[in-house]
């Protein structure tokens, strides 16, 4: 599937969403949820999700009354209104493609492929036919490709007027990360304006960016961000507030290193959990599988638990996890559908851990905060907490990664700097095209986590586990899949 199919997939989706009644989108929505591993029902008008103690409430917002509507809720706390585009996001790039399909027979009663596209889905599909056709045919004669190409620049100037195609210069340079300042300007970090709904209403369509091997990639179909992970209803910001964040400013992030500090600090005597969700296709092939991998840090003292789960169908299955007492680690594995124990020694020279947790704070921030462009675009209140929403754009590479396109984020901070949470979405590119990768961290329980051995572990320490080992040596990391961490 190519880029501009992608991008029809996902206007028939929306198109389709926004004209269910009000009862069959919460049954959508919660049918999706499902499919994503939580436990649902549809209460009061919102459908409530739960997974492993996660709990969040949704409300679909659709169209212009809707979204106003969503917007003087100010009475109603904790609930996340998704408008038609930030579901069929889910929907395309949450689950499994067998999982999507199933859904759509569900809701809509026939599968992806077999959703009749909107008249707006088809015109654009006859424009491109057409301008292929003349393209192909054109190459016959110099002559015919003069008449042609008044043809096609005819058809074209009046498609992007209807609004059947975008026009090829709709934020282009910025969505590839190429400056557009003159030639004396740098590339250091700018406020970009605050997006507004109409931002909504299609995936953004990038302009064609050259890859490494000289191609062409044009990225459609980007999963928006919405609001985040904080919902609520944003607040101005007043004069003067920002002056005792650290390392932000009205602008946005004004200086990372101050705000990474600041974040770390406020976790070092704490006990906390760290939920980390990664949504992307299996290896680097865009065809593949999507899947999500959650990885669940739970940290007191010195002992903290590492868990991972992959996400299969409707259920979830664990991976791996890896407890530390602060002396040795005992890890349990899943591999081929048996689970396998083993402990491995304090002094070992690889631990069975792919980053240590509390290092991890702070190259949250640095890695996925850092932007050439960021702006704070109002506050939001959550359990009489004032978090400053902060969301940032253009990175040309990550984790050493590269390129990387069409990169945003939208993180929450407090006055102390701590980033509670923060979704970034990126396209990278690989031989067989590009893919979407959406990274999400929330920290949460914080100072009211605590970390008790898994119940195997006894196991492991009396040695009557199978596959137990308690070499120093014996520490083949478990697959914690969580692509381009900071180490």
């Amino acid at each position: 599937m190519n880029a501009d199919q992608r991008a029809d997939r996902y206007r028939t989706v929306v198109a389709r969403l926004e004209r269910l009644p009000t009862r069959a989108r919460l049954a959508f929505v919660s049918d999706l949820w499902a499919a994503r591993g939580f436990e649902t029902r549809v209460e009061a008008g919102v459908v409530r999700a739960e997974r492993r103690g996660r709990s969040v409430r949704i409300r679909p917002a659709f169209g212009r009354r809707s979204r106003a509507s969503a917007a003087a809720e100010r009475d109603t706390a904790g609930v996340k209104h998704l408008d038609a585009g930030d579901i069929a996001e889910a929907l395309l790039y949450a689950i499994d493609r067998q999982d999507a399909d199933a859904v759509c027979r569900r809701q809509f009663g026939a599968s992806l492929d077999d959703l009749r596209p909107p008249l707006r889905v088809r015109a654009r599909r006859r424009v491109r036919r057409l301008g292929d056709r003349t393209a192909a045919v054109g190459r016959d004669a110099a002559r015919g490709i003069t008449a042609l190409f008044v043809v096609v620049a005819v058809v074209s100037g009046a498609a992007v007027a209807l609004d059947l195609v975008p026009s090829p210069l709709d934020g282009s340079m910025q969505s590839a990360g190429v400056g557009t300042g003159g030639a004396g300007e740098s590339g250091s970090p700018t406020a970009t304006p605050e997006r507004d709904d109409a931002a909504t209403e299609g995936p953004s369509e990038t302009a064609a960016t050259e890859t490494a091997s000289g191609s062409e990639t044009r990225n459609a179909g980007a999963p928006g961000l919405g609001s985040g992970q904080r919902p609520g209803p944003v607040e101005p910001i007043e004069p003067g507030e920002l002056e005792r964040v650290p390392g932000v400013g009205p602008d946005g992030i004004e200086n990372l290193t101050a705000l990474s500090t600041a974040h770390e600090r406020a976790l070092a005597e704490e006990s906390y959990t760290l939920w980390v969700d990664i949504y992307r296709p299996e290896g680097a092939d865009p065809n593949s599988t999507r899947r999500q991998y959650d990885t669940d840090i739970a940290v007191a003292g010195d002992r903290y638990v590492i868990a991972e789960t992959v996400s299969s169908r409707v259920r979830s299955r664990p991976d791996s996890t890896v407890y530390y007492d602060g002396d040795a680690w005992y890890v349990a594995e899943t591999e081929d559908g048996a689970e396998r124990t083993r402990k491995v020694a304090g002094n070992a020279t690889a631990p069975p851990v792919q980053f240590e947790p509390r290092g991890l704070n702070r190259g949250l921030v640095r890695q996925y905060l850092d932007t050439r462009a960021t702006n704070v675009t109002g506050k939001v209140t959550d359990e009489n907490v004032t978090y400053y929403r902060i969301e940032g754009s253009q990175r040309p590479a990550i984790g050493g990664v590269e390129p990387v396109q069409d990169y945003q984020f939208v993180a929450h901070v407090d006055e102390r700097g701590f980033v509670a949470d923060a979704t970034a979405t990126y396209a990278l590119v690989s031989d067989e095209g590009f893919y979407w990768v959406r990274f999400e961290w929330t920290y949460g329980r914080v100072g009211e986590t605590t970390v008790t051995p898994p119940g195997w572990v006894e196991g492991v320490e009396n040695g009557t586990t199978a596959g137990m080992a308690t070499t120093a040596d014996s520490n083949r990391p478990p697959a914690l899949r969580t692509p381009a961490r900071p180490q």
